[in-house]
């Protein structure tokens, strides 16, 4: 069984939730980290899983036309990486500065049952984020004053159901 957060309705302003019967899932998730000197580090991660709808008749005995599909509206490919150097001592005595990018990347996945809608199926295009940011952190490691911006190569991202995320951002 598989418990997970379901479509929502043109008319639903919430999300429900749906209890898939059977579900099979492949796959591995993995991360790599390294270090150098206490000022770089590099993480690369990358997830792969091959989640299917395992039940083959609904409580009625009617077949479900969507059995051995991979999940509606689930990414089965997404890979994550970021690098960061610390800098010491810039701009005070035991303080740190920061600087990192970051790279997101998720693989197209379909919005409905892969069953469905033949070869003009609808879909979750492949999206690929860059993010980049420095931060400072002050002797005391009480406070820290960042600068990030997200998305700066202002591409098209949406969530699992399509909706558009916000494109290029800046934070404080």
């Amino acid at each position: 069984d598989m418990i997970r957060q379901g479509v929502p309705s043109q008319q639903s302003e919430t999300y429900s939730f749906e209890n898939l019967e059977s579900v099979t899932s492949k796959g591995f998730d993995a991360e790599l980290k390294y270090g150098f000197r206490n000022n770089l580090q590099v993480t690369l991660n990358a997830s792969v899983f091959n989640a299917r709808f395992n039940t083959e008749f609904n409580q009625n005995g009617a077949a479900y036309m969507y059995y051995g599909s991979r999940l509606r509206n689930e990414p089965y490919f997404t890979h994550n990486s970021n690098v960061r150097y610390d800098f010491k001592n810039v701009l005070q005595q035991e303080s740190r500065t920061s600087v990192y990018y970051n790279f997101a990347y998720v693989h197209h996945f379909y919005r409905d049952w892969e069953a469905y809608g033949g070869n003009n199926r609808a879909d979750i295009p492949t999206q690929q984020l860059h993010d980049v940011g420095i931060a400072h952190t002050f002797p005391s490691r009480k406070f820290v004053l960042s600068f990030d911006a997200k998305n700066i190569s202002n591409a098209q991202v949406f969530d699992n159901w399509a909706l558009q995320k916000a494109g290029r951002a800046f934070y404080v």
